[in-house]
Parts: C-alpha cells; structure tokens; sequence
C-alpha cells in the first residue's frame, strides 16, 4: 500500500490519497489532527507529504508515520525552506 498523505488536489492512481475533506480522487477522508490516524502498523510501503508536516504536530506525525510505514521502506516527505536570509528578516 502506498499512501498520500493530505492530497487536496495532487492526486496519484497508485496510491491511497488521504484528506480532510473531499476532493476529485480522494480516497480516505481523515482528520490528520487525530492520533492515531486510521491505518493499521506496518501497512504501508510508501507514504508521500508534500508540505503537510509543517501543519501538523511534528513530533506525533512522524511517530505515526513511523508506525504505519513497513521496516526499511520509504516515506517521502516534502516541506518548504526559505534560501533567501531577507526574506527571513523581513517575515520575523
């Protein structure tokens, strides 16, 4: 099983797309806020974040992603970054 987490409308055939509310191809609605989330231990082989943890809480999101992703498989986890330092100062 592979799952994306928090899809919206970045949606893959091959996955199980998880979100809060429904959308075009939305598999599985699901309160990510709610630990722990509705999927059983070791089941997946792939899960996919894109700019998700940042919204969440860190540290109870990755113990669960931890849990449902099978040992020595690959979680992919995009988040943003600023490169530029004045964009830093100006937003502080």
């Amino acid at each position: 099983m592979k799952i994306n987490l928090w899809c919206w409308y970045k949606t893959f055939d091959w996955y199980i797309n998880v979100d809060c509310i429904t959308w075009k191809n939305v598999d599985k609605i699901m309160d990510l806020d709610k630990y722990p989330w509705d999927f059983e231990n070791n089941c997946a082989e792939e899960i996919y974040c894109d700019n998700i943890l940042e919204h969440l809480d860190f540290s109870k999101s990755t113990k669960e992603i931890h849990r449902i992703l099978k040992k020595w498989w690959i979680a992919i986890i995009k988040v943003p970054y600023f490169s530029n330092l004045n964009l830093i100062r100006t937003i502080k």
